[in-house]
This record gives C-alpha cells, sequence and structure tokens, in this order.
C-alpha cells in the first residue's frame, strides 16, 4: 500500500483543477474533505487502519461517480481521485 501521505500529496495536486470554471462546489468541498481525512490518518487522529480509509474512500467515490455526469469536470476530478485511491490500494 502506498504511504498515505503521498496519496494526499496527489490528490492536493487536484486543487488547481478546482478552481477551473464547471466545478461545482460539492465536487470542492468533497476532495476537501478527502484531504482533512488524509492528513488526520497522517497525524494518527484517526482510529481507522489505513485500508479502512481508503476502501471508505473508494466506496464513496464509487457513489459520486454515479451522481456526477460523466461529460463534467467534476466527473474527471472524481475518476482522477478513484484513480489515485485505487493505486494506493493497490502498492
Amino acid at each position: 500500500m502506498k504511504e498515505i501521505k503521498k496519496i494526499r500529496e496527489e490528490i492536493e495536486g487536484l486543487q488547481d483543477s478546482l478552481h477551473s470554471d464547471g466545478i461545482h462546489q460539492f465536487t470542492i468541498d468533497w476532495v476537501e474533505l478527502f484531504i482533512e481525512e488524509l492528513v488526520e490518518q497522517e497525524t494518527g487522529e484517526s482510529r481507522l487502519s489505513d485500508e479502512t480509509l481508503l476502501g471508505s474512500m473508494a466506496y464513496r467515490l464509487d457513489t459520486l461517480l454515479e451522481i456526477a455526469k460523466a461529460d463534467t469536470e467534476d466527473y474527471l476530478i472524481f475518476k482522477r481521485m478513484q484513480e489515485i485511491i485505487e493505486e494506493g490500494r493497490k502498492q
């Protein structure tokens, strides 16, 4: 499994994309929530194991991808987050 810090850094790298037109506040809030949860995991504030946290994030991203329209910037952000999380779970 990839280090939580590296996963957080990759998701933080998406923040620049959040300021383009077409990104909804809903998406910005989810990205910020995921980053916050990863920071809590890094600092030991979370009681979850890394695997449990990443599994929870993967599940929520599956749901978010069902909600988001496939041809939107929001969908692309959630899809990239899903790729980052899944890649992190495999390593």
